[in-house]
């Protein structure tokens, strides 16, 4: 069994770590259970902000994929990766963030690629899955609320694939649901 979320504690249970330490208040984690439910790893995956994992899921090898937001310019990324720098504006009063999207090789101890995906806005990983050749979804939104002609409040949410790492995304697709 796969779990991701969010933690604040410095003694969460690590193992096998890609980062063995919290980086930040909150931090994503990663863990894997075996069959018998002992722990096979566990990591935290975070910078010096605040992090959350909204998703996980694996390839065929077993590359573990986990998509979420962060508020750090320090997130862990990798060379080469569509975006390395944090796009999601400056956090002070208010907040802001980018999504991530990471993929931890199978025994969770090393980052196969970590890219930001944001803009200057509030931007969020809601959830991903692989597809049959690797490519990773992920389903997202932003937290702004936009207003059409009547008054009505939307919040926009997004689709987008990655077949390589480096690769600009592509929209898979684009919906704005009611706020509220």
């Amino acid at each position: 069994a796969y779990v991701a979320g969010d933690t604040q504690s410095a003694n969460f249970p690590v193992q096998a770590a890609a980062q063995p330490a919290l980086g930040g208040n909150f931090d994503a984690f990663v863990t894997k259970f075996t069959s018998v439910g002992a722990l096979a790893f566990s990591t935290y995956l975070g910078g010096a902000g605040n992090e959350h994992a909204g998703g996980v899921a694996l390839d065929s090898s077993g590359n573990v994929y986990v998509a979420g937001m962060t508020a750090s310019n320090n997130f862990p990324t990798t060379s080469g990766a569509f975006q390395t720098s944090f796009g999601g504006g400056t956090c002070g009063t208010a907040f802001c963030s980018d999504a991530f999207v990471t993929k931890l090789n199978a025994a969770g101890s090393a980052l196969v690629w970590s890219t930001y995906l944001g803009g200057t806005g509030v931007d969020m990983g809601n959830a991903i899955a692989v597809d049959y050749d690797g490519a990773a979804v992920i389903f997202g939104g932003h937290g702004r609320k936009v207003a059409d002609n009547f008054g009505q409040n939307f919040f926009i949410h997004f689709v987008f694939a990655f077949a390589r790492p480096n690769q600009k995304p592509l929209p898979a697709s684009v919906r704005t649901v009611p706020a509220g």
